[in-house]
């Protein structure tokens, strides 16, 4: 699929173009909330997580992380499909380099999950370091959530 073939009011799944992903079910519609923008010609982590009936509330939730931040949170009915399973990575002139996909069916990951998944495959630069990463979100002490760290 490319955009000339991605039809907005149609197509659905997770869709994934050079500067952008949706997630798009068969009964959300909303673009803009249900999409992420993208940086061109980086390694991006995206993380996507379906959690259903969130915290025993009957909520459905999806959830979009970039590079361990969560980017995009939405709401979706239980009777929804997202492309019948299906991976879109559209655009012809695109090249994308898919390094790693994991599937967890019987856990929703949480934000620590989520940080310590983008941990695994990050890697150090000299913009960057794992050290960094981590110290950036610590925001524990002791046990505790301390507020003046949280950014």
């Amino acid at each position: 699929m490319d955009t000339n073939t991605f039809d907005e009011s149609t197509t659905n799944g997770i869709i994934l173009f050079p500067t952008k992903i949706l997630v798009l079910s068969n009964g959300n519609r909303l673009i803009t909330p249900q999409s992420v923008n993208l940086d061109e010609d980086t390694i991006t982590h995206i993380a996507i997580v379906f959690q259903r009936n969130y915290r025993n509330s009957g909520r459905n939730l999806c959830r979009i992380y970039v590079n361990s931040i969560q980017n995009a949170v939405f709401e979706y009915a239980g009777s929804n499909t997202f492309g019948n399973g299906y991976l879109r990575i559209g655009q012809s002139s695109s090249d994308t380099y898919l390094y790693m996909l994991r599937q967890y069916s019987t856990k929703a990951l949480e934000e620590s999950d989520i940080l310590s998944n983008f941990m695994n495959t990050f890697i150090d630069s000299a913009g960057k370091t794992r050290a960094e990463v981590r110290s950036e979100n610590q925001i524990l002490d002791g046990g505790e959530i301390n507020y003046d760290l949280c950014r």
